[in-house]
């Protein structure tokens, strides 16, 4: 059974106070109650933005009471789970007993209390000291009992505890056992190296029994799902870089994000690529190059796909393999597209796996199994991570991230384009309506939901994606004209569409905030002198410990 609390936290001061206006806008992003405590102190109007926002997370509100000339109380509440049994939680571990953990600290105190505390689980624990000692001693440990569990200090002299993973995979070509990378500061850095799956948790010093049984136990349980999933991945990926290696191909696509999205893709597999904006610039590149197949987008201005195929079949090359890719998944789309003379049709938003294995069944036939599907595979249900340095409410950041060839740098790249290009779509909804141009207003909900699904907006996408087909249907039945209904469902778009946009606003913001201030440095002295205050903290059970160490994580450079 579990247990919670709901803690309240209140903060007062005797300052100048707020008007009634200055509160009701305080909570909204770049916001101040004051615009000259911008001019004279600097800031963005953020800090309070996000705080609500992960008061939120936590099934809390946050609130303020404030009067002129009498100061402000600042008022959040938020839920805590509790364990049942806290003091026998350690002694209800199971299937630790026995195993073996390699402890790699270059701290003899930090050594001892690890070593401790992971022999106290049942853990066997072999000790290094400095990451060639670490290799020494898995070397010779490897062929006898196997390790089950790496706990790597990530600071350390010589060789840093990333370079040690780094160079145990290389070694053993990528197998090695669950990573526990442990830090006291860097944070950035080891948090970035846990996304991309180079260790499998992290875990920040000081550390305490409870933490570290959640993370072992945690990334243990996982462990054995990790290890088939990183075998599969990295065989299908091998298998990939094999088949499509040196393969020319001419992406045809209109929309820069989409564009990007898929140049990633295939660049990852050894594909050498080239791109056209519209049909039209297609044909005349093949003309002037040969290539071995192109990705071709549907709905593209200059000219659409399929007159672009028809005339690559009729004028130049019946044999050339010319691949759909596009957001029309409707019913009859894909007999459309084959009828203008595609080989096959890929729908956006694009699953990276599929996208591989039909190429291939054009470009490499002997490298496919004949029982590999040819069509798209079953969608399945995806769940946000709110876990996850990544998230932003209501998007699949996960399934972005992957989609993005789980490059992290190309995702946000995408986010902030995103917001660029699509921040004036009310604007350019309403100026269409006015002039009554039913079929760019179609167009425009057609690029909307591919982007928004590539990204994983879900929501944005499946909305956008069913007002352009009706926007299709409507032009058919002969009717040129916006109904009341299409332009309700138009301004419904546009509404949930800005929700999102102030969210990867806010979310970007927060990360060049935090971006900006990780990179602040200071002296060796100051570092020394900051620590030995930490140390003095932690040993009195000072609370003043935490301020300290915050202060340490916000000036420390990764």
């Amino acid at each position: 059974m579990s247990y919670g609390a709901i803690l309240r936290f209140s903060v007062k001061d005797s300052g100048i106070g707020l008007t009634e206006e200055a509160v009701k806008n305080l909570f909204q992003p770049f916001q101040q109650a004051d615009l000259s405590t911008t001019r004279k102190y600097g800031g963005t109007g953020l800090g309070l933005a996000i705080c609500r926002n992960i008061v939120q997370l936590m099934d809390g509100e946050l609130s303020v009471q404030s009067k002129v000339g009498e100061g402000s109380e600042f008022i959040f509440n938020a839920y805590f789970s509790l364990e049942d049994n806290m003091d026998n939680h350690i002694e209800s571990i199971e299937n630790i007993k026995g195993m073996h953990a390699l402890l790699v600290d270059d701290s003899e105190s930090a050594r001892m209390v690890l070593n401790d505390m992971l022999t106290s689980l049942g853990f066997e624990v072999t000790v290094a000291k400095s990451g060639a000692e670490a290799i020494e001693k898995y070397e010779n440990h490897v062929d006898k009992e196997p390790f089950s569990l790496l706990v790597v200090d990530w600071q350390m002299p010589g060789m840093d505890g990333l370079e040690l993973v780094h160079e145990l995979k290389k070694q053993h070509d990528g197998e090695i056992p669950a990573v526990l990378m442990v830090t006291a500061y860097g944070l950035d850095t080891v948090r970035k190296a846990a996304r991309d799956e180079e260790v499998d948790g992290l875990i920040i010093k000081p550390i305490n029994p409870s933490a570290l049984y959640d993370s072992v136990n945690k990334i243990l349980q996982l462990g054995k799902k990790k290890i088939a999933a990183h075998k599969e991945h990295k065989r299908n990926d091998s298998d990939h870089a094999t088949a499509l290696q040196g393969k020319r191909v001419l992406l045809v696509e209109d929309n820069e994000i989409n564009m990007e999205l898929a140049l990633e893709l295939l660049k990852d597999v050894g594909i050498e690529c080239e791109s056209a904006w519209n049909g039209a610039e297609a044909i005349e590149k093949l003309k002037e190059s040969k290539f071995d197949l192109v990705l071709m987008d549907i709905q593209m201005p200059v000219m659409d796909g399929l007159t672009a195929c028809r005339k690559i079949r009729e004028e130049m090359n019946k044999e050339l393999p010319v691949l759909a890719m596009t957001a029309h998944a409707m019913k009859g789309e894909r007999e459309k597209s084959l009828a203008a003379g595609m080989n096959d049709h890929i729908t956006k938003p694009i699953d990276p796996e599929h996208l591989y294995l039909t190429l291939r069944n054009f470009l490499a036939p002997e490298s496919v199994n004949s029982a590999t599907p040819k069509t798209a595979p079953a969608k399945v249900e995806t769940t946000v991570d709110t876990s996850s340095d990544l998230y932003i409410e209501g998007i699949e950041t996960s399934t972005g991230l992957r989609r993005a060839a789980n490059k992290e740098e190309v995702y946000l790249r995408l986010l902030k384009t995103f917001v660029e290009n699509y921040g004036n779509f009310r604007a350019k909804s309403q100026l269409l309506q006015t002039q009554n141009r039913l079929d760019e207003t179609g167009m425009l909900l057609h690029t909307v939901a591919g982007v928004a699904g590539n990204i994983g907006i879900t929501e944005v996408y499946k909305l956008a994606q069913l007002l352009t087909l009706e926007f299709k249907n409507h032009i058919k039945s002969g009717s040129m004209n916006f109904t009341p209904i299409l332009q309700d469902k138009l301004e419904e778009v546009a509404n949930v569409l800005d929700i999102y946009l102030e969210r990867i606003h806010v979310f970007l913001a927060s990360r060049e905030e935090a971006d900006a201030n990780a990179k602040i440095s200071v002296s060796e002295t100051e570092l020394e002198d900051m620590f030995e205050k930490l140390a003095q903290a932690i040993e009195q059970n000072d609370p003043v410990s935490i301020l300290i160490l915050t202060k340490l994580l916000i000036n420390l450079t990764p």
